[in-house]
């Protein structure tokens, strides 16, 4: 493991990305914030704890890019422009347990693609056991977009999910560019 790329988060940044999380699940259930909602999969928008993780995984990736998350990363009510950080380029942040091997561009999303595209440059995966977050490796958008894989019936992700394996990911040693 390349302890470069691990960052341990602050209890601060737990506590504050679950606060956070709270708050956007009761926005979701109050009809706020409906366009994501509506692409949202397998009940996210209202599951607390992925949320926080993903929220924490932004702060992680805002560390490791050595940017204050309270500024670097969108604490707002509302969701995000469509990118997460702004490190040299708009990185979205793609959160997964440290066991997976997928960057996953969500199910839900897969027909706004194009739309969403033009809001983001690179993804980065991050991978999770909180308070430890590996900065796994990375893809700019136009490679993710001519090179993903789509999980079939027979692949563990959820059939039709665009997927690319860590191991076809950049290195973050490569990071930016």
């Amino acid at each position: 493991m390349a302890t470069k790329h691990l960052i341990s988060l602050d209890m601060m940044f737990i506590l504050r990305s679950r606060k956070h999380a709270r708050r956007m699940v009761a926005n979701y259930d109050a009809g706020f914030n409906e366009a994501s909602r509506r692409v949202s999969c397998l009940g996210a928008e209202s599951d607390v704890e992925l949320q926080a993780v993903a929220k924490m995984a932004e702060c992680a990736f805002a560390i490791w890019a050595g940017l204050n998350p309270i500024i670097a990363v969108h604490w707002g009510e509302s969701v995000d422009s469509g990118y997460d950080v702004l490190f040299f380029y708009r990185v979205d942040v793609k959160e997964t347990a440290m066991e997976n091997r997928f960057l996953i561009w969500p199910l839900g999303k897969n027909d706004i693609w194009r739309h969403k595209r033009e809001r983001f440059d690179v993804l980065v995966l991050v991978k999770s056991a909180p308070p430890l977050f590996l900065m796994a490796g990375w893809v700019d958008a136009e490679t993710f977009e001519s090179k993903h894989c789509v999980a079939d019936d027979e692949h563990p992700l959820r059939s039709g999910t665009w997927f690319m394996h860590e191991r076809n990911l950049r290195s973050m040693d490569h990071f930016p560019f």
